[in-house]
């Protein structure tokens, strides 16, 4: 599938609306490396641990993994209970909140994938980040040390 560029450096498939942002020459590797994961489309992308990119599909909820010095790509496994709506990197660790009721999830990049709420899963899913929250379009580090996410509220 050919890759075009706009003036803004924006690049997008003329089949797909997806489209992604990435300074420097090395835009067209990696939207090779994002564009399809098991047959869907990118639904988000994040900076992530080591200077790696990380993102994520829907339906099937897949979450992946693009470290640009090295020019690879990695599927890190399924997060079952929603699609991944934002990333947040946090002392070589990541988190990952994810809809319906934008659901809490730390991931050690240096450990194996493998999902859960046991103390052994990786990322541990910590569960809801309180009323009011449905889809979890964004976070970032507080002046405080805490972490606040920026949602959709719920329907209704």
């Amino acid at each position: 599938m050919p890759v075009s560029r706009s003036p803004d450096n924006r690049h997008s498939t003329p089949s797909r609306s997806n489209t992604l942002r990435y300074a420097g020459s090395r835009t067209t590797a990696v939207w090779e490396a994002f564009k399809r994961l098991a047959g869907d489309p990118i639904f988000v992308l994040g900076p992530g641990p080591a200077g790696c990119v990380y993102g994520s599909t829907a339906m099937p909820l897949e979450v992946f993994r693009h470290d640009p010095r090295a020019g690879s790509s990695e599927h890190l496994g399924a997060m079952p209970g929603g699609e991944v709506y934002s990333f947040l990197e946090h002392e070589q660790k990541l988190y990952l909140c994810y809809y319906g009721g934008a659901i809490m999830n730390l991931y050690d990049p240096a450990k194996p994938w493998s999902w859960g709420s046991t103390p052994a899963s990786n990322p541990i899913s910590f569960g809801g980040v309180g009323d009011g929250h449905l889809r979890p379009r964004a976070m970032i580090h507080g002046p405080d040390g805490k972490i606040y996410v920026g949602s959709e509220p719920p329907y209704g």
